[in-house]
């Protein structure tokens, strides 16, 4: 018999955490789910814990068990063997979901005929917690190839998105099995499956950062597995035939994610950086992407930061090294800002919308990297009504041309721009908070896609 939803949750070791994400599945308020628990080999008392929820909720909570460790690709890939639910929920086992999630994201599904919704999280740890937004809803819709191009450059972790079971199943996605970071092999797939996709506007699934993740582990080598899933995944897209209309995409993943953020990796998880792992990033780089200088997206988005790590590393592993472990890259811009000029067209669009409909305006920060935002839109003869910060001491002060003013005056514009797609969420927050009535735009959001939508689809109201 068909359940609405599977809840999968690949288990190890994950005893001090296990009940209270347990208890937050088994509360949940959407009737006919099953929850599946796959034990994978854990030495603690994870097990036992996972047997005593089989037996506190009968017909609900289902344990399957691994004699070995296989990762959770295994343990997933078994879930969704086992799993009747027409919709698949992917949890992590010291996370939690907010006790309406499966019914709101259901019945989103339902409405929309949606094969993935996604919904906000909050990313927390013991000292702190952050509103993290996923995707924004120009992503969503009927998927066409500029919408799933965008998906590409976006979250690849597969929970906080209910899935259709048959998407999954009937295009045979499945995990990598036995490695670490198999979700990046798996979940872009999943994008390029999809016909339709839809969002609550929620954080219902709530992320938990400990030292103890596959993420937060220092000086372990399953950190450079990345780099192994990152190929795997290209290899994935290029025998499933997408290559061809997703090849600026599938370069730039192996640039931003498989060679940036490995080095990020190999200097940040390492107290001592492996010469021998950033020595195959670049081999890998140079050899599966020769031409990545001319790749769209490297051209005009990737940041002043990242451009000068590669050119170093080009030079010798070892200057790169002792530029990093001098403070080097840290005087480099780290976001698109920089070659924001590159972009004029697109602003010219924007700009053309706001003249003709005397649109008034305001650019939401002044900090370091505002300047180029400022100077992009000064070059085709274009000032920001206001430009505001929330930090109270730059008030009055002088930026370029302009004085800053305090957030508030959003009240007096039509058009707030938004700098980066990190601050958008809380920005909303913010102006909703106010109880002000305006619209607003994510800049970065728009500079870096082409989505084949008119600027004013861009536009969110607020209040």
């Amino acid at each position: 018999m068909e359940k609405k939803v599977s809840i999968i949750v690949p288990v190890y070791n994950s005893e001090k955490y296990l009940k209270e994400c347990l208890d937050s599945l088994t509360g949940q308020t959407l009737s006919d789910l099953e929850i599946i628990l796959v034990n994978d080999a854990s030495t603690d008392k994870s097990y036992n814990i996972m047997l005593e929820y089989e037996q506190l909720y009968p017909g609900l909570v289902q344990v399957y068990s691994f004699q070995q460790n296989s990762k959770q690709g295994a343990a997933r890939n078994l879930g969704i063997r086992m799993a009747k639910g027409k919709y698949l929920l992917f949890v992590d086992s010291d996370d939690v979901l907010e006790l309406r999630a499966c019914e709101l994201l259901y019945n989103r599904a339902e409405a929309m005929q949606a094969d993935i919704v996604f919904c906000d999280y909050i990313m927390f740890s013991e000292e702190d917690e952050r509103y993290c937004q996923h995707v924004q809803n120009v992503y969503l819709g009927n998927m066409t190839v500029e919408k799933k191009k965008a998906l590409l450059t976006t979250s690849v972790v597969p929970w906080a998105k209910l899935f259709l079971k048959s998407l999954v199943v009937d295009n045979n996605i499945f995990f990598p099995e036995k490695v670490f970071y198999e979700d990046q092999a798996t979940t872009y797939l999943y994008y390029l499956y999809a016909k339709k996709a839809a969002k609550v506007e929620s954080a219902l699934y709530k992320y938990r950062v400990t030292d103890y993740s596959t993420s937060g582990k220092k000086n372990t080598k399953r950190h450079f597995q990345q780099t192994d899933m990152a190929i795997e995944l290209v290899r994935r897209m290029e025998k499933r035939g997408f290559s061809q209309i997703y090849r600026e995409e599938i370069d730039f993943f192996l640039i931003e994610q498989m060679y940036c953020l490995g080095v990020e990796i190999c200097f940040q998880k390492f107290d001592d950086p492996s010469k021998e792992q950033l020595q195959k990033l670049l081999v890998c780089l140079n050899l599966l992407c020769p031409n990545y200088r001319k790749n769209i997206y490297y051209r005009e988005y990737i940041s002043e930061y990242y451009k000068k790590i590669l050119e170093v590393h080009q030079v010798s592993v070892e200057e790169l090294i002792c530029q990093f472990q001098k403070g080097e890259f840290k005087k480099y811009c780290p976001n698109y800002t920089w070659q924001i000029k590159k972009c004029q067209e697109k602003i010219k669009e924007m700009v053309v919308f706001f003249k003709k409909n005397k649109i008034r305006t305001l650019l939401w920060g002044a900090g370091k990297y505002s300047k180029y935002i400022l100077e992009c839109f000064e070059a085709i003869g274009y000032r920001f009504d206001y430009l505001a910060d929330r930090n109270s001491s730059l008030w009055g002060k002088k930026y370029g041309e302009y004085t800053i003013v305090p957030t508030t005056k959003v009240g007096e514009v039509d058009v707030a721009v938004i700098e980066y797609t990190n601050f958008y969420h809380d920005i909303s927050e913010e102006i909703r908070a106010m109880k002000i009535k305006v619209k607003i735009v994510d800049l970065e959001i728009y500079i870096k896609h082409n989505l084949g939508l008119p600027f004013e689809q861009y536009l969110e109201r607020i209040g």
